[in-house]
């Protein structure tokens, strides 16, 4: 729990509103908590594994632009073997 504290008030608030769903009264104190805690881990790690695709996204889409630029710039026609045999004919 220590190592989630960084992320204070999402944490807070996400253990605020698990109180209610976790809290059966069969449930000891101990298991509550433990139950509480496994759901709040799981909600930050969906949501620092989706932030962590956007950001891989965004770069795939960054790659991608540039290999678009690349071949805008390489394949001018009229260049080359392939340009020649089409003046040829």
């Amino acid at each position: 729990m220590e190592r989630l504290m960084f992320k204070g008030s999402l944490y807070q608030s996400l253990k605020d509103t698990l109180k209610v769903q976790s809290g059966t009264p069969d449930k000891t104190q101990k298991q509550r908590k433990a139950r509480t805690r496994a759901i709040i881990n799981k909600l930050l790690k969906t949501e620092t594994a989706h932030r962590d695709q956007t950001r891989l996204m965004g770069k795939a889409k960054e790659l991608n632009r540039e290999k678009k630029k690349k071949k805008r710039k390489t394949s001018t026609p009229g260049k080359g073997e392939a340009g020649e045999k089409k003046r040829q004919k």
